[in-house]
This record gives structure tokens, sequence and C-alpha cells, in this order.
């Protein structure tokens, strides 16, 4: 979580983006959808193929399951053939199958029955997945988009837990010196930042923080690699950082070795500590 110290005021703009009602997620959802064309057709589709189902006994010619003997594979109405037998005719517009039936009443009445197959594991499977979603989501965390929390106090569990996401707690203090100790005070030091044009307010800021990177007119204070990167206090595990000296002196040891040779051996033998000649 990023805090900001500040004491300016508020615009009337930012206070009407602050006051303003929340979108819903439908809303939102609406609005996607209108914008994706492939989609908006799909649905298009779907719903005439609703109103055909719906309409199939209003539709339909005949029943779907009669059979009309003499009539096999007549075929569709504006084909016409030299046998009368299999030429089209408008009793049947989409002619007949191999024992009879009306085609296009099997279609109409097939179109409901393919809906309601394909409804039903659509269905269990929205709400299965919405319930496998809505349990692993709360067990595992959840999403939150960039909030901004104002007049946030240190007592405040937001304030003393230390949050890694976009959430901006915003704490109002009247001058430099109750920021500072506002901070300092503060269990956790990962990283402040100052925004200001006096360098003397900068150098009194950077010597007087107690935290592991500090930036001046930088909001996000992280240094080069070449750098030490971390935090002091509770934002610190372990006795070193990770980049810079401090991560070159993790990963080795350090090993102190003493000699002599031939040349100084002659000299005897020396029994005090090595000092600077």
């Amino acid at each position: 979580m990023a805090t900001t110290i500040t004491n300016i005021r508020i615009d009337q703009r930012e206070t009407a983006l602050l006051e303003r009602a929340p979108r819903s997620l439908w809303s939102d959802a609406g609005r996607r959808l209108l914008r994706n064309k492939a989609a908006v057709a799909s649905v298009i589709y779907i719903a005439f193929l609703v109103v055909i189902a719906i309409s199939a006994r209003l539709l339909a010619p005949h029943n779907p399951i009669e059979i009309f003997p003499g009539q096999s594979y007549r075929q569709a109405a504006w084909v016409q053939t030299n046998i009368p037998a299999t030429s089209g005719t408008w009793i049947f517009p989409l002619g007949t199958d191999s024992i009879g039936r009306d085609v296009l009443s099997r279609l109409l009445y097939g179109t409901r029955t393919s809906l309601v197959v394909g409804f039903i594991p659509m269905t269990l499977t929205l709400l299965i997945g919405t319930l496998i979603g809505l349990v692993a989501g709360f067990k595992g965390g959840f999403f939150v988009g960039g909030t901004l929390f104002d007049q946030v106090k240190p007592e405040m569990t937001i304030y003393r837990d230390e949050i890694f996401g976009p959430v901006l707690g915003v704490t109002r203090v009247h001058d430099l010196a109750e920021a500072v100790a506002l901070i300092n005070s503060h269990e956790l030091g990962n990283g402040v930042a100052c925004f200001t044009s006096d360098g003397g307010v900068a150098r009194a800021f950077s010597r007087q923080i107690r935290a592991g990177m500090v930036g001046i007119n930088v909001p996000i204070p992280v240094p080069m690699a070449w750098h030490s990167f971390g935090g002091w206090k509770r934002s610190l595990f372990g006795d070193h950082h990770i980049y810079g000296e401090e991560g070159v002196r993790f990963y080795t040891r350090y090993k102190s070795i003493m000699q002599r040779w031939p040349d100084s051996i002659a000299k005897g033998a020396e029994f005090t500590m090595p000092v600077a000649k």
C-alpha cells in the first residue's frame, strides 16, 4: 500500500469524481458486449433460434412425427423432376425424408430440441463453474480495482498492514515534522517519497526518515540494480538486501589469508599483530 502525506485540498473536479456513483458490473458488461460485433451477431442468431423454437407449433405445416404414405424422398418445393412421386410440392416446402415425414416440420421442432439439449449442460456448467469460481476466489483472494482511501488514521487496519495492490491510502498531517514522525513510528519501512521544490526539506526528510528507499520527487523509489533494494524494519526479511554490494555479500563469504615468504622468513619469527608500517 502506498501512503501519501498531504494537506493539499482536493479540487472540485476530483471531488466530483469521488462522489460519482460507481458503475455497475452489468453496465460495464453491456458496453463491452455492444463493442464486440461478433458477440452481438451471436446474440441475435441465438435470439432468432429461440423465437423459431417457441413458434415451432405455429410455423410447422405438419406434425413432425407424422408419416405420409407414398411421399418418401420428395424434393423441395422448387425442385421439379420427371418423376411425379418425388417432384417438389408446396405441401412439403423442404421435401420429405426416407419414410415420408415433412423435413421442415422436423427441422423446426428439432431446433427446439437442440436448444433444450444445449441450454441444459450450459446452465449446469455455468452454475457449477460459478460456484467453484466463487469458492476459489474467496479462498485464495479476489480482484479489486484501483481504490482510494482518504482520511486514513494510524489506528486503522489498512494503515497498519502492508497491502500489495492498486490501493492508495491518504493520511493528512499538518507539517513535515508530523509526517516524519508518523512514518518513523510505523513498523514497516519499505519505501517513502517526498514531493517538494525546497532542497532543505528534501535533505531533512532524507536524513530523518527511517525507510530503506527514499524518493525525492520520485513516486516509486526503486533504485537501479547496482544499488541495494529493500526496506527497513519489518519490511526486510533477513540481514541483507537484494541488489548491489549487499547482494554480493549475501552470496559470498569473506576469507582472510595471512602469508610470509622466504625473503621475510630470514628476518626471524614475528609474534605481533600485523600493522601498517
